[in-house]
């Protein structure tokens, strides 16, 4: 984002369903060892507010605005390549790096794999077995940003026989 960002950028959050599935499933998280215990502490106030609010769907992250960075005068432009093997977090990244004057996506549409996320993890009980499945859901879906059946579109599409790194760096001297 340092050499990106050119103004406030705003985070769409994310809510989370309470139901003893995601409960114990968000729970199971705190028994990763490698987990900072900032990280815990935030994941057992999770855990608290699915506890008291069962059946409704619970604030898991806020919308907030991306402030704290110093606009670099370089890069002047910046082009990312993106197509369908840009996934989840990457998509995250390229959602707050596209609200930048700088940037232009190019290339072809994103996996469309982030309206729904925090994979939570379900054993079977009689088979060896486990279900991955989704605990929360994007606000962006209410307000018609939903990427998950198209991914993220790039300003401009190139075609898988056009050759990227030349077309970008044309973009880039003009």
């Amino acid at each position: 984002m340092d050499l990106v960002y050119t103004g406030p950028i705003k985070h769409i959050g994310n809510d989370l369903l309470s139901t003893d599935a995601n409960i114990a499933g968000w729970k199971n998280i705190l028994n990763d060892n490698d987990r900072s215990e900032e990280n815990k502490q935030s994941l057992r106030k999770t855990v608290a507010s699915l506890e008291a609010n069962r059946g409704k769907m619970v604030m898991n992250t806020n919308d907030f605005d991306i402030t704290g960075y110093k606009i670099q005068p370089n890069p002047a432009k910046v082009i990312i390549l993106i197509d369908n093997n840009c996934a989840s977090t990457t998509e995250e990244f390229l959602l707050q790096s596209r609200q930048s004057k700088k940037v232009t996506l190019m290339g072809q549409n994103t996996s469309g794999t982030l309206d729904y996320s925090n994979v939570i993890q379900a054993p079977f009980s009689c088979m060896p077995y486990v279900l991955n499945y989704s605990s929360s859901r994007s606000r962006r879906v209410d307000v018609g940003q939903g990427i998950d059946e198209t991914g993220i579109k790039p300003a401009v599409y190139l075609q898988e026989k056009d050759d990227w790194i030349k077309k970008a760096q044309e973009t880039l001297e003009h």
